[in-house]
């Protein structure tokens, strides 16, 4: 039995059966499988404006999920694969999508999908189109979901056990009686902490909406990390992160620890150099180790980057535009990497205009004291204070 180390999830197609709608998807575990998922419409019309099947092109479900706080709705990502090139675009999405989205994440094997509803096999919709794969797929006949799940993991015992038969399984060659045991069940997923969040719409972004604000905070992981994260935390209130590439790699906890309390992070490049000095060549290195490194903790594509120093370049604005990242630079620089004092930190955010600007932050000692009073201040005001995407 073959071991895949990635987990994948290809959107065929959208379809309509009786009034229900359904995604054909194709998903890589431990073997390829082929899967319809019954989803509402309102996720489904929403994909299908994202997702044009073109030929060549190929869309991958993310299992990214938000709330955003803008247009007041959850969203997800899906990502279009064409002659090597990626493009990330976010979909409006329900609940339910969202809730069986965790459920699906923590899945590694084929025999492991029986106990999630929510999909079935896709012989059991009537299609207009066969759809087909030049790779080698596993295709499960018409059952009663129990009897199909049933039917999965008599195949995947098979292969495990080298009796693996190119004939499907039949409903007839299984037991009427189901036994399910403990170690066979896998239990709900916690939805993970969602925080207040704006999806910017621009390449490059400098504010956001009046009556938000956005605290974001450069040059982590840090041993401060987890303090930021537990204050935003307590205030319940969003923040977004900008780490460099080979701080990540020194402290991926700390990476995880906020990704899991629903944060967003972006990439601060890989080594902290000035663009502007970089030729187009070692900005995309910079840009792309970052991202790589990112994205094996997150589980999630980096789509926000701030340049060093705020310095860019038209080079830079194609790169962010090549990987489909949105650039967020400020509008209140706090300038506490100078002063590295909280009562100076303080008293610049409480002389600007904070209704709609992103502030710069450090993650220090200093803005660890700060925050606290930033939060309270900024809430006093009555800004809603969120995420990025």
């Amino acid at each position: 039995m073959s071991v895949c180390n990635e987990k994948r999830v290809e959107l065929l197609a959208i379809q309509k059966e009786s009034g229900q709608f359904f995604l054909h998807i194709r998903l890589l575990l431990d073997q390829e499988i082929e899967l319809v998922w019954e989803v509402d419409e309102t996720t489904a019309n929403s994909l299908q404006a994202r997702a044009k099947f073109e030929t060549g092109a190929k869309y991958y479900l993310s299992f990214y999920h938000s709330w955003d706080a803008l247009k007041k709705k959850k969203v997800s990502c899906i990502t279009r694969t064409y002659l090597g090139k990626s493009n990330k675009k976010f979909f409006s999405c329900s609940k339910e999508y969202s809730q069986n989205l965790n459920l699906l994440k923590p899945i590694q094997q084929i025999k492991q999908l029986h106990a999630l509803p929510f999909l079935s096999s896709p012989h059991s919709l009537k299609q207009d189109k066969e759809i087909t794969s030049k790779q080698k797929t596993t295709y499960i006949p018409f059952l009663s979901p129990k009897l199909a799940w049933m039917a999965v993991f008599i195949m995947s015992l098979f292969a495990f056990l080298g009796l693996n038969e190119t004939k499907p399984v039949k409903a007839e060659a299984l037991n009427n009686k189901i036994v399910v045991t403990a170690a066979s069940v896998i239990p709900e997923e916690k939805e993970s902490i969602q925080q207040p969040a704006i999806k910017l719409k621009k390449s490059m972004n400098y504010t956001v909406p009046r009556g938000y604000v956005a605290l974001t905070f450069d040059d982590g992981p840090s041993k401060y990390s987890k303090k930021i994260v537990n204050i935003l935390k307590k205030y319940k209130v969003g923040g977004t992160f900008f780490y460099i590439g080979t701080n990540v790699k020194n402290r991926p906890e700390d990476v995880k620890y906020t990704k899991r309390n629903g944060f967003s992070i972006g990439s601060h490049s890989m080594n902290h150099p000035k663009f502007t000095s970089l030729s187009y060549q070692k900005q995309e290195k910079e840009l792309t180790q970052a991202n790589t490194i990112i994205e094996k903790i997150t589980k999630e594509p980096v789509t926000l980057f701030r340049p060093p120093y705020g310095a860019k370049n038209l080079n830079t604005s194609k790169l962010t535009k090549k990987y489909s990242q949105k650039m967020v630079i400020w509008s209140i620089d706090t300038r506490d990497w100078e002063s590295r004092n909280a009562k100076k930190i303080l008293t610049v955010v409480k002389s600007s205009k904070t209704s709609g600007s992103i502030i710069l932050l450090h993650e220090s000692s200093a803005v660890v004291e700060a925050l606290p009073d930033i939060i309270k201040h900024l809430q006093k005001e009555d800004l809603k204070i969120v995420n990025l995407q």
